[in-house]
């Protein structure tokens, strides 16, 4: 088996733990009449059905754990090109947001605003710091290591594919895709998954913080102004095509005038890495050879996908009003 095909069949491996983990918990939860918290969920998921089957994978394997995940130090200005990216980057990442609720749904903000009276670490913990650690380290470092000899461009867009997968719903595999394409250009350019983490933590934890300062804003309001502000004023999430269409203007405008210089500061990092992204000097280390990286295991990953969305973000809403 090629190095491709099994870093396929191991994403394969990590998929089935999170679907099939999550389906077992559920089943649980409703045999013994418990409901979990959104706080309990997210624990439950990326320590349980994510940090544990990391550290297994690394127990069976025996795999060198720095030079698997590429654990490299990428200096102060590697450091302020990533916090750049993170920054610049958020308005694309909003378009494909909203774009995708014409098709979707938006489970994260119901999720975040039912948990944003914990206090701010225990969200960014949870939230951004656990997160950006435990994904970066399975679709920029897991799936990069057996990634070696694939064209950058072609190993982007697969980490990309993955990572879009990961999130099982089709409105954070909209974006998580573009998100993970630009993740994995970084962690190829700067030679470190930091880069990516970096990246990651800084994207998640703006949107917490974004939240968490409006929540804070409506309170004041409430107590000082006896302003009637519920949680609805913070929803940024549109429910129905006519609020989501009457947003496009604005997220695209923010887009077309932030994205370049999101564009500006990557080209940057390529130039300081001396990097050559763009050059014909960039191809695999073993160019005799054409990688396939569409595999059984990459199929099976995309219905495992498919199937379980089309399932509950579709069938069983429908089934349920009935």
């Amino acid at each position: 088996m090629n190095a491709v095909k099994k870093g396929n069949k191991t994403m394969f491996i990590f998929l089935c733990v999170l679907v099939f983990g999550s389906l077992l918990a559920s089943l649980i939860y409703g045999l013994l009449s418990i409901e979990p918290s959104a706080l309990q969920d997210i624990l439950l998921t990326q320590v349980g059905l994510i940090t544990i089957p990391i550290i297994l994978y690394f127990i069976i394997t025996k795999k060198n754990i720095k030079a698997t995940l590429n654990l490299n130090k990428i200096g102060v200005i590697n450091v302020l090109f990533a916090i750049g990216i993170g920054i610049f980057i958020q308005p694309l990442l909003s378009l494909v947001n909203v774009l995708s609720q014409l098709y979707s749904t938006n489970y994260v903000s119901e999720t975040v605003l039912s948990i944003l009276d914990l206090p701010y670490f225990l969200l960014l913990l949870c939230i951004a710091i656990i997160p950006a650690i435990n994904e970066e380290i399975i679709t920029r470092g897991i799936l990069l290591h057996y990634y070696k000899n694939v064209p950058i461009f072609k190993k982007a867009l697969i980490s990309g594919l993955f990572f879009g997968i990961f999130h099982l719903n089709l409105n954070q595999f909209s974006y998580a895709f573009v998100m993970g394409f630009i993740l994995c250009l970084m962690v190829e350019v700067t030679n470190s998954i930091y880069t990516g983490m970096i990246i990651h933590f800084i994207v998640n934890a703006t949107q917490i913080t974004l939240f968490k300062v409006v929540m804070l804003l409506q309170d004041f309001f409430n107590k000082y102004f006896n302003a009637d502000m519920t949680s609805n004023a913070i929803m940024t999430t549109a429910d129905t095509s006519d609020s989501v269409i009457s947003l496009l203007p604005f997220v695209f405008g923010a887009a077309l005038i932030i994205t370049p210089i999101a564009f500006y500061i990557f080209w940057g990092t390529v130039k300081y890495n001396k990097h050559p992204l763009f050059s014909r000097n960039t191809r695999p280390l073993n160019p005799q050879k054409r990688t396939k990286v569409i595999t059984s295991y990459l199929s099976a990953c995309l219905i495992i996908f498919l199937s379980y969305t089309i399932m509950f973000e579709f069938l069983l809403p429908r089934l349920i009003e009935n």
